[in-house]
């Protein structure tokens, strides 16, 4: 008698893939890649959907103070691109953007790889702009950095902040000259409407704590600054010097793949 094996993996009619991270949740099996990876099919077809977020834009540098009496107060970085998609089930490689150092966030792309023909990118996502720094005016990115502001004993000098790109992301906020403090960032879900960063995606809770926020912005630098609240795609803060104590901006955190598909 001849044995005749039985695929028993899988999901949605014997539906199987690799790949990053995998979890099963609420009737879906999740691959989540926070470095770069594969997504490769093993058995099967189906639809399936991705979440691709660009990495989050550095906080802006406090360069340009220069000694006791004087302040630099520099914006927050913004929020990366957040995009949401469908593909039938193919083999897909993909590229996370990693965080901003001292600058934008790098973009994660997803590609489709088909067995004859060249690959072709599906999914962008670009990253968040950088906050504006002591010297110089917030760069733009899909969403764009905060402004900044510094004193030099006697003179307020105030940098720009950076709108976002449409269809992207939004605009960072102007420093506040009055607390002082550093613009937030835009975000991914909304503009910044002073110090704190503008709005993460909310949207997809419901894929796992790794979606529950995406792409929010960096608050402004402010001498009352509190803790860090950071998720995927996230700006960083700006940072607040003053009496010649120099601060660095932490980086922004990199972006996330997730993909998923019905069991």
């Amino acid at each position: 008698m001849t044995l005749i094996p039985i695929f028993t993996g899988g999901g949605n009619g014997g539906f199987s893939a690799t790949g990053g991270t995998i979890t099963t949740a609420g009737g879906y099996k999740y691959h989540t890649f926070t470095t770069d990876g594969n997504f490769t099919v093993v058995q099967g077809t189906t639809t399936v959907e991705y979440l691709v977020v660009g990495g989050g834009g550095s906080g802006g540098a406090a360069n340009g103070f220069t000694g006791a009496g004087q302040y630099t107060a520099s914006g927050g970085g913004g929020g990366g691109q957040v995009i949401y998609g469908t593909q039938s089930s193919i083999n897909m490689f993909l590229t996370i953007g990693l965080g901003g150092v001292l600058g934008n966030g790098g973009n994660t792309e997803l590609y489709i790889d088909p067995p004859i023909g060249s690959p072709t990118r599906i999914a962008n996502a670009f990253g968040g702009g950088y906050g504006a720094t002591g010297i110089a005016a917030a760069l733009v990115g899909s969403s764009g950095g905060g402004g900044s502001v510094k004193y030099d004993g006697t003179t307020q000098t105030t940098y720009a902040a950076a709108n976002g790109t449409s269809g992207q992301g939004f605009a960072g906020a102007a420093a506040d000259t009055g607390f002082p403090s550093g613009g937030g960032g835009g975000g991914a879900g909304g503009a910044s409407a002073g110090i704190s960063g503008g709005a993460a995606i909310t949207t997809y809770s419901s894929w796992g704590v790794n979606a529950a926020s995406l792409g929010a912005g960096g608050d402004g630098g402010n001498e009352f600054s509190g803790p860090w609240l950071s998720s995927y795609g996230y700006g960083s803060p700006g940072v607040y010097s003053a009496n010649s104590t120099l601060q660095s901006p932490a980086n922004g955190i990199s972006g996330i793949v997730i993909i998923r598909y019905a069991l």
